[in-house]
């Protein structure tokens, strides 16, 4: 998997580091131990991994572009075992401190380009603001285009068959993902897109009906996508 050259000019890590390091006291405070702003929408992931898609405990997740872990450690308390990358050591070692304790958690440092990844593995990945897919770090948008279609197929192939990619990001991002960037990658089926995490949450009654659980919250996301608002968007792959 080629290594793709960041707009800025640098290589991918040294990338990684710099937007760390510019958003680690927004991260923190948005997304971090207290879960202050963030609390919930981050509660749509185990909501939506254990309701929506249907499963009792999960087994195997990797959490891709964990940071510092918070989100993690929430999907430790449903998984037989969690696995979090993300190229910033620094984010690493703060995850690992935190996650003392938790014996079902791990954490490493990947490069998501580089480092290789266990085959047909996980049956949940989760992957919310991860840079590579939501920052504007492309030269132009063909290669933004290439870059996210390289992540998502090297993610399929680490999906044990049924498995899922739960992708969570803010819209207002110029070069985040988008499902045209993903259309056919790794043989996934979309099966969730354009739905607003909190709206989900909100939704979370009638989660028992995964169709309706679904339309009704498409629906209730349409007013923010006519208007061009930003928000905090879900989407879905499963592997066949």
């Amino acid at each position: 998997m080629d290594v793709i050259e960041s707009k800025a000019g640098e290589d991918w890590v040294a990338a990684m580091r710099r937007v760390y390091t510019e958003d680690a006291a927004t991260a923190e405070h948005l997304s971090g131990p207290d879960q202050n702003y963030a609390l919930l929408r981050d509660c749509c992931v185990p909501i939506f991994a254990l309701r929506i898609l249907g499963k009792g405990r999960l087994r195997n997740v990797l959490d891709v572009g964990c940071g510092t872990g918070s989100l993690a450690r929430v999907l430790a308390a449903l998984a037989e075992r969690v696995s979090g990358i993300d190229a910033v050591h620094e984010a690493i070692e703060i995850a690992r401190q935190r996650a003392v304790g938790t014996g079902n958690i791990d954490f490493a440092v990947a490069d998501i380009f580089s480092t290789p990844l266990a085959a047909e593995t996980y049956d949940l990945i989760h992957v919310r603001e991860f840079h590579p897919l939501t920052r504007d770090l492309y030269a132009d948008d063909g290669e933004k285009r290439t870059a996210h279609r390289q992540i998502i197929a090297k993610l399929a192939a680490t999906l044990a068959p049924g498995g899922h990619i739960y992708i969570a990001h803010m819209t207002a991002k110029r070069q985040c993902v988008t499902s045209a960037d993903l259309a056919g990658v790794g043989g996934l089926e979309m099966i969730c897109r354009g739905i607003d995490g909190r709206v989900l949450f909100l939704v979370a009654p009638v989660l028992g009906y995964r169709r309706l659980a679904l339309t009704a919250a498409r629906l209730l996301s349409l007013p923010l996508r006519l208007r061009r608002q930003s928000f905090f968007e879900i989407m879905v792959f499963r592997k066949p």
